[in-house]
């Protein structure tokens, strides 16, 4: 497909990079919420076996780190992921305009008011950010820490280990090998399926110089 001569080539550097970092985002998340699926929770990322794919794509962790349990920062790399495909839309969408730091709830507002038809992201927005997410057993863990999903994402950057570790511990079910924590990585991985090849698809929409394709171009907003 031919690309488009565009001058303004730095906003559609930036998309391609969130694009790649989310892709990699929602690579790392499907292979966690496999594992857990099978195991019915996650341990540390440290374990071998059956997190060497997760390693392999993640990295290894550096020498005397733990990650105790693995279950909350799988959804915060989640999370992390759709900042960024909402960042890269925000790029593409006003590739003239000067980049802007934006809180994370004015990156989704803009998202959704800007880009309804990109059904599949915001249909993972629904469930997992939304004040009333739509996933029954996140949504009963948000309640008993008196969160909702906006707010619980806010905390990304703020939240200490041994924050998560007592958070983790206040919601047995997504810490032990049980049905109801099975279930929900089993839909977490449903909810994630296609999202790592829809943003490799997207990221490769744009050559390394910064030129947009035809379908990418389209999306400018202004």
């Amino acid at each position: 497909m031919p690309l488009v001569e565009d001058t303004s080539t730095y906003q559609y550097v930036h998309a391609k990079s969130a694009w790649m970092s989310a892709r990699d985002d929602f690579k790392a998340v499907a292979l966690l919420a496999e594992t857990g699926a099978a195991e019915g929770s996650l341990d540390s990322i440290m374990k071998q076996g059956s997190y060497a794919e997760y390693l392999a794509v993640v990295g290894e962790p550096e020498a005397g780190t733990s990650d105790f349990r693995t279950v909350i920062p799988c959804l915060f790399t989640l999370v992390n992921g759709i900042e960024l495909t909402a960042k890269g839309f925000a790029y593409v969408g006003r590739p003239d305009d000067k980049p802007k730091i934006l809180k994370f709830r004015e990156v989704l507002a803009n998202f959704e008011a800007e880009f309804p038809g990109q059904t599949e992201m915001l249909a993972l927005i629904d469930a997992y950010v939304a004040e009333s997410v739509a996933s029954p057993l996140f949504a009963s863990f948000l309640t008993a820490n008196d969160l909702d999903g906006v707010s619980f994402f806010d905390t990304r950057r703020i939240l200490k280990n041994v924050d998560v570790v007592n958070l983790i511990e206040r919601y047995q079910p997504l810490y032990y090998s049980v049905a109801e924590g099975q279930a929900f990585f089993t839909q977490l991985a449903a909810d994630v399926a296609g999202k790592p090849e829809l943003l490799d698809k997207l990221q490769a929409s744009i050559d390394e110089e910064g030129r947009p394709n035809p379908e990418t171009s389209a999306l400018r907003l202004s």
